[in-house]
């Protein structure tokens, strides 16, 4: 499954490092790339091993709100 969001708190290549570095570390998700240039998340991920909410929770927790 593939999950694009629209963040507009990505601001640098600093927050889309962290965005990445914490995601890749979630079970079920095969690959994820942050834009800041575009405030975007494109998370490609195994809907039977990890949720679409827990993902977008895990992103609101890094301060990186779902719009």
């Amino acid at each position: 499954m593939e999950l694009i969001t629209k963040n507009k708190t990505i601001h640098c290549n600093s927050c889309e490092e962290r965005i990445q570095t914490v995601l890749k570390s979630e079970k079920g998700v095969i690959s994820i790339r942050a834009d800041h240039k575009t405030q975007t998340v494109k998370i490609l991920y195994d809907e039977e091993k990890i949720t679409m909410e827990t993902i977008k929770r895990r992103l609101e927790n890094l301060g990186f709100p779902v719009i």
